[in-house]
């Protein structure tokens, strides 16, 4: 939820013509998302692997 929040905040600033901050929000809101997709797996294949 973070990091869409942190992606549309991008927009807007790259709207309002703050471009010296777009680099730096648009990574923490990828970083947040790699990050969910990670644990989201990790707890996957836990579930999996204990599961018997």
């Amino acid at each position: 939820m973070l990091a869409t929040a942190l992606g549309s905040l991008t927009l807007q600033l790259r709207a309002a013509g703050y471009e010296q901050y777009v680099e730096s929000v648009a990574c923490a809101s990828v970083v947040m998302y790699v990050t969910a997709a990670l644990v989201v797996v990790t707890w996957v294949r836990a579930r999996g692997l204990y599961s018997d």
